[in-house]
């Protein structure tokens, strides 16, 4: 997910130079965007090809993703050349075309890989849970054993020694017990906190990169609208179903009333919300968490509501301002809006990072050392067990 959201917004400042005069300020501020995600997407693709562990599911996607980057940014420098030149068919065939390579192979390749990854991660955590489940009832059943086991010796010396307690025997109960206890216990919590690393951060780790995923190619599509009026439907299509899979509000709802009801609603959002945003505020569960997803949500209710006001204007065949609001970094401008988004989403990310980092730490805590401790009881038992069973052994022996 981290690729495609870096893919998206590459493609979403290629598009903004086509909206902006070449030396001119807008164009710079796509191009510093443009040469961050080149050098994000080039160190990702090194970490993983480094790093296949999954066999073709990861390394196919890999080598389509190396394979068709360069021609789908040729296509797009080929296309700005175009355009520069003033040759508008040519161009935005070529844009067109880079386009479809970039939805068809590249995001199509990145999502594939991110399956990949996503299917490894929940079997091995479905194994791992499997295995601390299993573990749990191992030692509730060699407990009953040695319980049962230290019971019928206790109960065979008193009845052949008339005594009621061999102490020996007791100890080694007591030591069972006590570790079975301890074990079990430290088995529970770190199943305990795999399932909130997995569950309650992972998860919304995901949704978070895929909502800044569906983002940026609505900020690219955006633009696309903008720039090839022959496409434009389809670019709206395509913009307003990526803003509905982040936040759908309730039919008839004004984006300004948005923020407020989903900031009065304290336990889940109201009847009629839905999209991954509000997934995400379903599963709030650490401090910062929701107030960052809320400001996320004033963001994205700020960006719709300048995204109608660039409709309305470039309807109204007033298209350089329409393009200038699209391309400002302002308070007020699109950018500005959609980078208020990103910010948020950006705490969000980091405040479950941080718990999925923190929870993973504890949860091996939890059984670092189990097995020496497992040592030291089965020890203490045998001992305990051999000398309470010895002056026994000696009388008979006599």
């Amino acid at each position: 997910l981290r690729i495609r959201a870096a893919l998206s917004d590459l493609d979403a400042n290629l598009v903004n130079q086509f909206l902006t005069a070449p030396g001119g300020p807008d164009r710079a501020a796509a191009l510093q965007v443009v040469q961050r995600r080149r050098e994000e997407i080039s160190a990702t693709l090194v970490h993983a090809a480094g790093n296949v562990t999954y066999g073709e599911a990861e390394r196919g996607p890999l080598v389509r993703l190396v394979r068709d980057l360069p021609a789908f940014e040729a296509g797009m420098s080929r296309a700005l050349a175009l355009e520069e030149k003033g040759d508008r068919p040519a161009a935005l065939d070529g844009a067109r075309r880079a386009s479809a390579l970039l939805h068809d192979s590249l995001l199509a390749a990145a999502d594939a890989l991110e399956k990949s990854n996503r299917d490894a991660l929940d079997a091995a955590y479905a194994r791992a849970d499997g295995s601390l489940q299993a573990a749990r009832a191992g030692l509730l059943a060699a407990l009953l054993l040695a319980v049962a086991a230290l019971a019928a010796v206790q109960g065979f010396l008193a009845w052949r020694t008339r005594r009621r307690v061999n102490v020996g025997l007791a100890v080694a109960t007591a030591v069972a017990l006590g570790f079975t206890g301890l074990a079990i216990a430290r088995v529970s919590e770190a199943a305990h906190r795999l399932r909130e690393a997995k569950q309650d951060a992972f998860d919304s780790v995901s949704l978070l990169w895929r909502a800044r995923a569906l983002a940026n190619d609505a900020n690219g599509l955006e633009s696309r609208w903008l720039f090839d009026a022959a496409q434009a439907a389809a670019h709206a299509r395509g913009y307003f179903e990526n803003m509905d899979r982040i936040l759908r509000r309730p039919e008839g709802t004004d984006w300004t009333r948005v923020p407020g009801e989903l900031r009065a609603a304290a336990s889940a959002p109201p009847a009629g919300y839905d999209g991954l945003l509000v997934r995400a505020l379903r599963n709030v569960t650490y401090p910062g968490e929701r107030e960052a997803l809320l400001q996320m949500a004033a963001a994205v209710a700020d960006y719709c509501r300048i995204d109608a006001r660039i409709r309305e204007l470039h309807g109204r065949g007033e298209t350089a301002a329409a393009v200038a609001l699209c391309l400002s970094y302002a308070p007020d401008g699109s950018n500005g809006a959609f980078d208020r988004f990103d910010a948020a989403l950006e705490r969000a990310l980091g405040v479950n990072q941080d718990a999925f980092d923190r929870q993973v730490t504890l949860g091996l805590e939890a059984v670092s050392g189990l097995e020496w401790t497992a040592l030291a009881a089965a020890l203490g038992v045998t001992g305990a067990t051999v000398a309470g069973l010895r002056p026994r052994l000696r009388e008979y022996a006599a």
